[in-house]
């Protein structure tokens, strides 16, 4: 289990990755602006700062669920479960308050949430 565990927080680390990624570095290229409903240039203009916190949310979140997979692999089992399970904990409880806020972002929601949340479970069984 323990190697399914870090696959799934790697795959977490990816997804998260990636939005940070769109959020603050590509927030002006059309699958950014898709992705977070940026219609016009107004709302682009209003919406780039919370974009760029929130792209670097997602790459701190990233960053805690990766070092937690590489000190599981690296064979501290009890350290790495627990990073793993803090950050991915996170992760899936901003996921859920995604798709609470909007229903329509129930999808996005789960996309987010199912890879860390997956982490957790195997991590945890992994012990």
């Amino acid at each position: 289990m323990t190697y399914v565990a870090a696959v799934f927080a790697l795959m977490a680390v990816v997804i998260h990755g990636y939005l940070f990624v769109l959020a603050a570095l590509r927030f002006d290229a059309p699958v950014a602006r898709g992705v977070f409903r940026i219609t016009s240039e107004e709302q682009a203009q209003a919406a780039r700062p919370w974009a760029y916190q929130y792209g670097f949310f997602h790459l701190f979140l990233a960053v805690v669920v990766a070092a937690g997979a590489v000190i599981l692999l690296w064979g501290s089992r009890g350290v790495g479960v627990t990073v793993i399970v803090v950050g991915a904990a996170l992760m899936v409880a901003t996921a859920v308050l995604h798709g609470a806020v909007d229903r329509s972002l129930r999808l996005a929601a789960a996309a987010q949430g199912l890879a860390p949340l997956l982490a957790i479970y195997s991590a945890v069984a992994a012990r």
